[in-house]
């Protein structure tokens, strides 16, 4: 048995594409002033969604910092350490 995926999803996507270019546009570049509004009136929800749900600063908070700390320690044990 063929597994597709439904019509109605092949065609709701280049549907929501065809319209969101024009509102895009109008939102954008014709009226400035709609998009200013709705960012003032919803300031937390725009700076946590431009900084991309903090997703960054976790991962870096987790295995970024976390990695750094462990190669200067080995750099410092190993690389330093046998210069002495």
């Amino acid at each position: 048995m063929d597994h597709h995926p439904p019509i109605w999803l092949l065609l709701i996507t280049p549907i929501i594409v065809i319209l969101a270019i024009p509102i895009s546009y109008y939102l954008f570049i014709k009226n400035e002033k709609i998009l200013k509004n709705f960012i003032e009136k919803n300031k937390l929800l725009y700076n946590f969604l431009l900084k991309k749900w903090y997703f960054d600063e976790l991962y870096n908070f987790i295995f970024v910092e976390p990695i750094k700390k462990i190669g200067l320690f080995f750099w410092r044990k190993g690389d330093i350490g046998k210069h002495r």
